[in-house]
């Protein structure tokens, strides 16, 4: 008889452990697909959003915000479930004893508050007046913490230490993904504001001397015609044409730089064909488009491919000398490539190179994506731009 009760206690033991283990194994599942999805964008609105649909699946909440640090103040950044989102957005507080937010980002530990209410007065204000149980996790980069998550439930004693322990773990994947989205962010400001002084530089180089050739021609062919020059002030008035030409395309290209199409909203495909009818169909070129593949591609790809296409189109309208301009774009779940040609004058690469044209920058992009960006040229053979890009899967 004992040995059977031995035996019957041995295999609920071992039915107790697979159990644990076989959910130990669910929760790590689930945390990796989690991870994944979270840090599948680098756009902050994108991420902030994901975290929130992602952490119900980790800790089920009612209403959860995220809040990051900026001058010892917290800020609300994205919120769900409050009766009027409005009111918690934006939100902006110091770092006092009237918040439990305090000691979590002080002490960069989780916080459970199991009667929020009874805590801190702040909780029975609207618009937290349906929190009764909070869990505050930090968000931390390199032992700093940069903000929080915020889980509520609107019956008390709702968390327990597993809830506390499966935040955290998500909060540090979290926190990853909020980090790269700025970083990304900070990059973007500073890439404009770096494409605005060249913008400026470009209008001042080449908009501004060519207007002011055109003065010159003018003035030089009004004082040839009243001498009755007539023959030389004709080949100036030919100069003056052709230097108005230049202005009028090298303005065009600068007006469209400063308004591209919003790449976001159109996508790859139609940004590229916006540019090719507002730049160079009106230059007089002859264009062509080619798009293989369906659907959007992840927007940090596109943007970085719209940047490529669009330097090596400048680099084709202003020293090409082209009559035609083809690009081509394909894409399916594995790899994307883009290729910009045309039929111009060609160029020695090796010749070129340190010199300017773009070639370092279009480079160096390609790599930052992760691509393979090869240049195909010689003198009086055209040119040939491709980007490569394996997908990740």
């Amino acid at each position: 008889m004992r040995t059977l009760a031995d035996q019957i206690a041995v295999a609920i033991e071992n039915a107790r452990l697979y159990e644990s283990e076989r959910e130990r194994r669910r929760i790590a599942d689930t945390l990796r697909e989690v991870a994944e999805v979270v840090g599948s964008t680098l756009q902050l609105k994108e991420v902030l959003d994901l975290i929130l649909d992602q952490l119900h699946r980790v800790v089920p909440y009612d209403s959860a915000s995220v809040q990051l640090l900026a001058r010892d103040r917290l800020e609300v950044i994205a919120a769900r479930g409050f009766e009027r989102p409005e009111e918690v957005l934006g939100v902006s507080f110091p770092l006092d004893d009237e918040h439990p937010n305090e000691a979590v980002i002080r002490g960069g530990q989780p916080l459970i508050l199991p009667d929020a209410q009874a805590a801190y007065p702040v909780f029975r204000q609207k618009p937290y007046a349906h929190i009764r149980s909070w869990l505050g996790v930090p968000l931390m980069v390199k032992e700093r913490a940069i903000g929080m998550i915020t889980l509520d439930r609107r019956e008390p004693w709702a968390f327990g230490e597993e809830d506390v322990q499966l935040a955290l773990a998500f909060a540090n994947q979290a926190a990853l993904a909020i980090e790269n989205a700025r970083l990304y962010e900070q990059a973007q400001q500073a890439a404009t504001l770096e494409e605005r002084q060249r913008l400026a530089r470009e209008l001042h180089d080449s908009v501004a001397q060519a207007i002011y050739g055109v003065t010159l021609y003018a003035e030089a062919a009004a004082r040839l015609l009243e001498a009755g020059q007539v023959d030389v002030a004709d080949e100036h008035l030919r100069e003056l044409r052709d230097t108005a030409q230049e202005a009028l395309r090298d303005m065009r290209l600068l007006l469209f730089e400063l308004r591209p199409p919003e790449l976001e909203r159109v996508g790859l495909a139609a940004a590229l064909r916006a540019r090719l009818e507002a730049v160079e169909g009106r230059t007089g070129l002859e264009t062509e488009l080619r798009v293989e593949g369906e659907g959007r591609l992840p927007t940090e790809i596109e943007e970085g491919l719209y940047r490529i296409a669009q330097e090596a189109l400048n680099n084709a309208l202003k020293h090409a000398q082209a009559r035609k301009i083809t690009v081509y774009l394909r894409h399916d779940e594995r790899s994307v490539a883009l290729e910009v040609a045309d039929d111009g004058a060609g160029f020695d690469p090796k010749a070129v190179e340190g010199k300017g044209m773009g070639l370092r920058s279009m480079a160096e992009r390609a790599r930052l994506m992760g691509g393979e960006l090869e240049i195909e040229s010689e003198p009086g053979r055209g040119t040939k731009v491709r980007m490569n890009l394996e997908l990740m899967g």
